[in-house]
């Protein structure tokens, strides 16, 4: 992915939100991800997209000129949709909270207006409660569709996943969830209800910089005591000790690392 992104937009236009084994949700600098292809890059783009359309033809991700499914034909799209390698777009969101590893929500305004199937169920409803008729209008409902990822809690109990995901990064807290389901022990089926901490605040991963937003790597040394052993001279290790080395001290194998990895 980041192969692609640095040829096709420019890095100024995009952001990583949140990055998973085969998933990355990104923040970009315009409505759609269209939009923010480089003015230069847009007709190898969409050569990608619609240069190869031929009755039969099945593309492979190749790095070069095959990134997402073609756009020429439906079933073009529908089979491309089912090609290892290839970028799908999974959700296209307002806003994203991303709190820690697996746990994140997307979330967009969404506008919907009552259906004409509605407006008739309503007016026979009234009709067969003998109410007096009434010239139904459609109404206009605006609410927040989301999309979440909560690692070690149920979905289904979190009534409110966006206000959760808000306290947590607010207060800095842990945010906590419940677990239900059923359990056969000693040929007995038991239901249970268990309460976790699942949208934590805390990321171990990378180390997260004051506006709360930026990470880095974090600073930390993956081999301690390499310090002390840069320094090593032969005459600390000439003659024979094959027979007095003690490789349970920790120095002296920190000696023998060292050593080894100037011979290579």
């Amino acid at each position: 992915m980041l192969r692609f992104l640095d040829k096709y937009v420019d890095r100024s236009d995009f952001e990583y939100c949140e990055m998973d084994t085969d998933s990355a949700y990104m923040a970009l600098a315009g409505p759609d991800f269209d939009s923010v292809i480089k003015p230069e890059m847009q007709e190898a783009y969409q050569h990608g997209l619609q240069g190869y359309c031929k009755p039969g033809l099945e593309i492979e991700a190749d790095c070069l000129h095959h990134w997402f499914p073609r756009t020429c034909l439906s079933q073009h799209s529908k089979f491309d949709k089912r090609t290892p390698g290839l970028f799908k777009i999974e959700y296209e969101g307002d806003a994203m909270i991303s709190l820690c590893s697996k746990t994140y929500i997307v979330a967009k305004k969404v506008t919907k207006i009552t259906s004409n199937t509605v407006l008739t169920a309503a007016s026979l409803l009234r009709r067969a409660k003998t109410l007096k008729p009434k010239r139904l209008q459609p109404k206009r409902r605006t609410y927040n569709e989301t999309k979440f990822s909560s690692k070690g809690i149920s979905k289904k109990t979190v009534t409110a996943p966006l206000t959760i995901f808000k306290q947590v990064l607010k207060t800095k807290r842990p945010g906590s969830g419940f677990n239900k389901g059923l359990r056969a022990r000693n040929n007995t089926i038991y239901t249970y209800t268990q309460q976790r901490c699942g949208f934590s605040y805390f990321y171990c991963k990378r180390k997260v910089l004051a506006d709360g937003r930026t990470t880095v790597p974090l600073d930390l040394i993956l081999r301690p005591g390499r310090e002390k052993c840069e320094d090593v001279t032969e005459t600390q290790v000439s003659g024979d000790f094959s027979k007095n080395w003690d490789l349970e001290d920790e120095n002296n194998v920190n000696i023998l690392n060292a050593l080894l990895e100037e011979s290579l």
